[in-house]
């Protein structure tokens, strides 16, 4: 991903517009940018978080993987 676009994808999850989980448990996201653009984000939370050590403690949220956004 783009640097620029990276910190939107990120930034939008601050305004979702619409958000449902699909069938194979990914969710499918419309949320607005911090530019003001909307965007719709294919996500999951990340299967693997728990089997890899956290080295400086816990998360306090969990991983997310990003499958596409456009």
């Amino acid at each position: 991903m783009r640097m620029g676009f990276q910190q939107d994808v990120e930034g939008a999850f601050d305004e979702v517009l619409d958000s449902e989980q699909r069938r194979d448990g990914s969710f499918d996201t419309i949320a607005r940018t911090p530019s003001g653009k909307v965007i719709r984000i294919i996500w999951r939370f990340d299967r693997y978080a728990d089997e890899t050590p956290d080295v400086f403690g816990n998360v306090p949220e969990p991983e997310m993987f990003v499958v596409t956004a456009y």
